[in-house]
């Protein structure tokens, strides 16, 4: 228990610098009067480690960027995940509990657009075919492509 405390505070702390080195480029950008838009496997999402509580916020909330500088703020399309019986939902990946041998669904994934990109209205999907109906039929593919499901948002 002692070596996991360890390795999850440690990776709290690698996330936690690499999204303040992130969310730096972005405001980096924003000055220069670019629009930005942060798109990857971020690793971590807002509530989904307890360790994150004892940093502050997580490495996605980092990235978007504080509620006093409103302008500068990146807009996370997806809706916050809620959590049920397999984890949360929706979901871009899971991992294998270490306790419980159980698989548990997370949302690493993320699109973060700055608020001069139009961004089409309910466009962003996480292409999850046991969570969305579109992405049924693709299932296979899917689950034969990657480990992780494609987050994908249409640009205006």
């Amino acid at each position: 228990m002692v070596h996991w405390e360890r390795e999850n505070i440690k990776n709290r702390k690698k996330l936690v610098a690499e999204g303040s080195w992130i969310r730096n480029r972005v405001d980096e950008w924003l000055g220069q009067g670019h629009g930005v838009i942060v798109v990857g496997d971020i690793n971590d999402g807002p509530g989904m480690d307890f360790y994150e509580s004892r940093f502050g916020k997580s490495a996605v909330e980092i990235i978007m960027g504080s509620i006093y500088e409103p302008d500068a703020i990146l807009k996370n399309y997806i809706r916050m995940p809620k959590w049920g019986r397999y984890g949360w939902s929706p979901s871009s990946s899971n991992f294998r509990d270490k306790f419980t041998g159980s698989k548990v669904n997370v949302l690493i994934d993320h699109i973060l657009v700055s608020r001069d990109i139009n961004i089409v209205d309910g466009s962003h999907r996480v292409w999850n075919p046991s969570q969305d109906d579109d992405a049924r039929p693709l299932k296979k593919m899917l689950l034969e492509s990657s480990d992780h499901f494609p987050v994908t948002i249409e640009i205006a």
